[in-house]
């Protein structure tokens, strides 16, 4: 019988009680080290060596206990025999901590036509995974369930077409790293009019059912690429404490990177941009225009238990051929004082070929009159344009803002370049206004070095000091006299950069390969910028074991042979550290 893909729930769980397994089949146990597909029955002590085999033989209502830290071919495994049982399969760690799920190594098939669901759980890293064409819900999901799920990091992973989500994380201390989410929401392909049920393809979500509402903490989501989506591109809903950086959001329906009754978030060093008029929307005026950059609100259906949106900094982005590139929507079903927003600060952003009527859109109709006064926003620094409607025939080059009152009480607007001069009011005394003179006169959006300026340009020097932001989107270090928009000029470097090389835009450090290993492997890393620069290998308890790199190193890519063969087997942590970038992987050594 031919094997068919199947939804599969993925649980680790950490307690371990018999009676909550009672009333289930029975436990299959895989061993990834001492395991044997050919000799193996599955029991304890005749373990199976792969998931894939435990998932040939495995019925609903069966567990899988994964021995071994570390599993990899993960995505080729989970395929079980269509015999119609359609119940549910849980697979968790056999008395271990942390558990690695790799798809490294998988050869049999190229992608998992699954959803892969992570509840219930802590310390676990999923990578290289591919899901591709789920026609009935998500992607990739770490939920919250009875217990609480955290430690999780998701990198390297791919998903496309899906029906909703890409990503969708209910769960806090979460990493979503260098991951592709392409053509996601596609239950809105068809929906070009109306604003309700847009799920987004990357994003955070709390359910107003969920016990905790502040389940959603401490997420960051770095280095991704997010293309074709027919919802929103990155959310935060209902997050407690988020980052989005180093980013690239393309072509989406509706807006780019949206905020919605979250606090304490930093979205910086991303590139936000429509390549076409294919995920156009059309309002109720009948105007079509690209989604909105960057926006926050305070949505939802139970607005007594929502949030007011504070805290957020908004620094070193570039949005291109968007909507409105910042903006706040009011929800006028929201009659409660936390229908508004405070201490929004944005620095530093370069927009530029807006589509629409405003370029910083905060709504200025049917404002909720209980909503606490906005209060303590900033929009300092920014390269920003008019926004022009229609397109191309005739321009019409409109306004920078609505007729809002808001920027006036609640925001200090000083220091910009506004391009198509001053907009009405009293903005002429701290901004400047002209052409910016981008380096790429046409202005060409496949890549972000076009939007550097020459050494001639107005920008530069022109800038105020933002205490903690010390470098732009290329990272480049930013002088005491700093240059506005989202690129510090430097006339002995900067414009010669391709920073569509998305790994030397920013710090990273790559999975060691191989992995497990014995005796030697290799480690690899990016930096940016000429920095001071440690790597060390750690042992289980946090001895350090030994010292591979403890000098300066120029900007580049860099990889270091490590021989373990003095060492006992067993698990590692290997740490990149620098003045400004510091983290940390796991690696296994088996001899």
């Amino acid at each position: 019988m031919k094997p068919k893909l199947l939804l599969i729930h993925i649980s680790f769980l950490f307690l371990f009680v018999s009676g909550i397994r009672s009333g289930y089949c029975r436990d299959i146990y895989v061993d990834p080290t001492f395991g044997n597909n050919i000799s193996g029955d599955g029991s304890i002590n005749n373990p199976y060596k792969t998931l894939r085999k435990s998932g040939e033989v495995a019925v609903g209502g069966d567990f899988i206990l994964i021995k071994g830290e570390y599993h990899s071919g993960f995505k080729d495994t989970f395929i079980r025999i269509n015999n119609g049982n359609t119940q549910m399969i849980t697979i968790m760690p056999q008395n271990n901590l942390n558990v690695i799920l790799d798809g490294t190594g998988a050869n049999f098939i190229a992608s998992w036509e699954a959803i892969l669901t992570i509840t219930n759980s802590k310390y676990v890293e999923v990578r290289n995974i591919e899901v591709m064409n789920n026609d009935s819900s998500s992607g990739i999901r770490v939920v919250s369930d009875s217990f609480e799920t955290r430690f999780v990091n998701i990198r390297n992973c791919k998903t496309s077409n899906t029906r909703t989500q890409g990503i969708l994380i209910q769960a806090s201390d979460v990493i979503v790293d260098n991951c592709e989410i392409n053509n996601a929401c596609l239950i809105n392909k068809n929906q070009r009019l109306g604003f309700s049920g847009w799920p987004p393809a990357l994003t955070t979500y709390v359910d107003l059912s969920h016990p905790t509402m502040d389940l959603c903490r401490n997420i960051v989501f770095s280095n991704n690429i997010v293309s074709n989506s027919w919802g929103e591109g990155i959310a935060f809903i209902r997050t407690k404490g988020f980052e989005a950086n180093n980013n690239i959001v393309r072509d989406c329906f509706s807006a780019y990177i949206y905020s919605d009754n979250s606090r304490n978030g930093v979205i910086r060093n991303n590139w936000v941009y429509s390549t076409s008029d294919t995920f156009n929307i059309q309002y109720e005026n009948g105007i079509r225009t690209p989604a909105v950059g960057i926006y926050w609100a305070a949505e939802g259906n139970d607005y007594m238990l929502d949030s007011i949106v504070e805290n957020i900094e908004i620094y070193n982005n570039l949005i291109v051929r968007t909507g409105p590139a910042f903006g706040w929507f009011d929800d006028t079903r929201n009659l409660y004082p936390n229908d508004s927003y405070r201490n929004i600060h944005i620095y530093y952003n370069t927009v530029f070929n807006t589509l629409g009527y405003q370029s910083f859109y905060i709504d200025d109709s049917n404002i909720n009159p209980n909503r606490i006064p906005p209060s303590g926003c900033k929009f300092i620094n920014n390269i920003i344009c008019k926004a022009k409607y229609p397109f191309i025939i005739n321009p019409v080059y409109n306004s920078y803002f609505t007729n809002s009152s808001d920027y006036e009480t609640s925001w200090e607007i000083r220091n910009n370049s506004f391009i198509h001069g001053f907009p009405l009011g009293n903005y002429n005394l701290n901004n400047i206004q002209g052409n910016p003179l981008f380096l790429d006169s046409n202005n060409i959006i496949n890549s972000s070095s076009n939007y550097k300026i020459l050494s001639n340009s107005n920008c530069i020097n022109a800038g105020e000091t933002i205490f903690g932001i010390n470098a732009d989107y290329f990272n480049y270090p930013r002088p005491a006299t700093p240059t506005i928009g989202f690129y510090e000029y430097d006339p002995f470097t900067g414009i010669n950069m391709d920073p569509s090389n998305q790994a030397l835009r920013s710090f990273s450090l790559n999975q060691n390969y191989p992995n497990p290993f014995n005796p030697s492997t290799t480690i690899e890393f990016n930096i940016p910028v000429r920095s001071f620069i440690s790597l060390s290998i750690y042992d289980i308890t946090g001895k350090k074991v030994e010292e591979i790199v403890n000098e300066y190193l120029n900007a580049g890519s860099y990889n270091y042979f490590f021989n373990a063969n003095e060492l006992s087997s067993g698990v590692y942590f290997y740490k990149l550290n620098s003045n400004s970038f510091s983290e940390t992987k796991l690696m296994t050594f088996l001899k």
